[in-house]
């Protein structure tokens, strides 16, 4: 199966990005940063659309890019979901996908199926809608190729399309394929990706689990947007999230069946005493095992089961007298759990 290892430079317009990426079979990648800090650009020379001025990048046992020599796109290998999607305004939707299949037809309708679109499969792109059109992108991607490069890929989905897009990518993975993700949404990130790489000012300023950068955020951006509790586990029939270390409740919306969810930590409130007026249905115990100071205040990390990552001002840590070992309780609310399914391999 493909990995893919870029570590250099390239030129983007007057300045040059710095190239620090890894992704191993059975990975997926997420690329997160704000806008402008390059994340868009690593794609493109991942792709080949721009030249590395030195270092390399390896897909699979292939060097593609050592700073000299540079393979095109479409010898390389992978595939591309652009912000974008263009699609042949005169072809059906399984037209579109056959041609880049390896499996033809067979590989072109299992990859509309994995993104809940054989119903259409043999209408017109003048019949889609904005969101439609950019799973067919998708699933021509991983009807294509072992590595997929994707841009945005959830940008224009509803709720029920972005689930569709992250099952995929999930499962395209779990197949053993690898995949890398750049997304303006962190929350995206963390629920589809085994860990994230975060760009600033056209360089990378922290990699790791959600959990670690929201233990210890490398810069103000990290702090206030991509720190994040992740817990994987099983969805019962009675909306319990069932993970290794603990329980969580979750949306009655949530289906049975392993899941992944998200906590921001704006969502996470914190407590010294068991609270008996909150409306949250998650009320757990834990003590402070970790603070962490941030530009907009202070992230707390309590060794709840899970643990939990809680978003604080200076104020209100010093009003409940929290220091490391102090005790408390932290709720959350299930509707501000953010869950995804976890697809098994096709």
């Amino acid at each position: 199966m493909t990995r893919v290892a870029a570590h250099g430079s390239a030129r983007v317009g007057d300045r040059t990005l710095s190239m620090d990426l890894d992704a191993a079979a059975g990975e997926v990648v997420g690329i997160i940063g704000p806008n402008g800090a390059g994340k868009s650009a690593t794609l493109s020379v991942l792709l080949g659309l721009r030249r590395l001025l030195d270092g390399s990048i390896r897909i699979g046992e292939v060097v593609v890019d050592d700073g000299r020599r540079a393979s095109p796109a479409d010898a390389r290998g992978l595939a591309w979901v652009p912000q974008a999607p263009a699609l042949l305004p005169r072809r059906r939707v399984i037209d579109q996908v056959v041609p880049f299949s390896r499996e033809g037809q067979v590989g072109a309708s299992r990859a509309l199926a994995s993104l809940g679109m054989t119903d259409l499969a043999h209408v017109r792109p003048a019949a889609l809608s904005g969101g439609q059109r950019q799973r067919v992108a998708v699933a021509r991607a991983l009807a294509r190729a072992d590595l997929v490069l994707a841009d945005e890929p959830t940008s224009a989905q509803d709720a029920a399309g972005t689930d569709a897009v992250l099952s995929a990518l999930r499962r395209h993975a779990l197949a053993g394929g690898t995949v890398v993700v750049v997304t303006h949404d962190p929350t995206v990130a963390h629920l589809v990706a085994d860990h994230v790489v975060v760009v600033e000012e056209l360089a990378v300023t922290q990699r790791g689990r959600a959990m670690d950068l929201a233990a210890a955020p490398a810069s103000d951006w990290i702090a206030t947007n991509a720190g994040a509790s992740v817990v994987t586990g099983v969805v019962d029939t009675s909306h319990v999230l069932h993970a290794a270390h603990g329980t969580l409740v979750v949306s009655d919306r949530v289906p049975a069946g392993p899941a992944r969810a998200a906590i921001a930590p704006t969502a996470v409130a914190l407590h010294r005493t068991r609270p008996t007026t909150s409306s949250a249905r998650n009320v757990l115990s834990g003590e402070v095992v970790a603070l962490e100071p941030s530009a907009d205040g202070v992230r707390v990390r309590v060794s709840t089961s899970p643990v939990l990552v809680a978003a604080l001002t200076r104020a209100a840590v010093a009003d409940l007298g929290l220091q490391v070992g102090t005790g408390c309780w932290a709720t959350v609310k299930a509707t501000e759990i953010d869950v995804r399914s976890e697809p098994s391999a096709r």
